[in-house]
């Protein structure tokens, strides 16, 4: 207060932690879908000891459960969408980006900019 003579008012609010809320909350439905359903259970044992079971069984014609591997298709999604939106949090503020945007032309600039 010694240089500027402005009243101290309040703290901006930090913005919500979501990518790290995110990640939580991928880890929680893996846990959960480990705890709760054998049959979960059993295709991760399968997919990390046998890889070549996937392999026959779409060769021999037998294909999975749609209960059991949507959960592990949205649990997947949710991965790569976390992952993806702090990768483009971080290389929004590269120079190469920025860079790499202004060379795109004009109908792919608009788009790029306001992905990122």
């Amino acid at each position: 207060q010694s240089v500027f003579a402005f009243a101290p008012g309040r703290r901006a609010p930090a913005p919500a932690p979501w990518s790290l809320l995110m990640g939580w909350i991928t880890i929680g439905l893996l846990s959960a879908s480990y705890a709760f359903s054998s049959r979960f259970r059993d295709l991760l044992r399968r997919y990390f000891a046998r890889h070549g079971f996937y392999r026959d069984s779409i060769r021999d014609g037998r294909e999975l459960r749609l209960r059991i591997a949507l959960p592990a298709l949205a649990v997947v999604a949710l991965c790569a969408g976390v992952f993806g939106s702090m990768l483009l949090q971080t290389l929004r503020h590269e120079p190469a980006v920025a860079y790499v945007i202004a060379s795109l032309p004009d109908v792919y600039r608009h788009g790029a900019v306001s992905m990122l």
